[in-house]
């Protein structure tokens, strides 16, 4: 009884509460700018592990943290010219 209420939290709750944010925040910020926030939760990730399970990044991780930080300014810079010029 217990590991079902477990699934159900865990596993339908996340799953439902977070297709509602993404889809509030598709609504709010666009589609393309809100398609941004799935490409931070590796890095994110990466960098919450530190101080909370103490597992330091190692080298290729932290390059991944930063090509993934570039990508994301330029994208956001990409979309704020293209908002600017409308």
């Amino acid at each position: 009884a217990e590991i079902v209420f477990h699934t159900l939290h865990q596993g339908v709750g996340a799953a439902l509460v977070g297709t509602l944010l993404f889809l509030r925040a598709s609504e709010r910020l666009g589609p393309s700018r809100a398609a941004l926030f799935v490409a931070v939760i590796p890095p994110v990730t990466t960098l919450l592990a530190w101080p909370v399970l103490g597992e330091a990044p190692g080298p290729a991780s932290l390059v991944g943290v930063v090509l993934v930080s570039i990508g994301m300014a330029i994208a956001l810079a990409g979309g704020a010219a293209r908002g600017s010029a409308r």
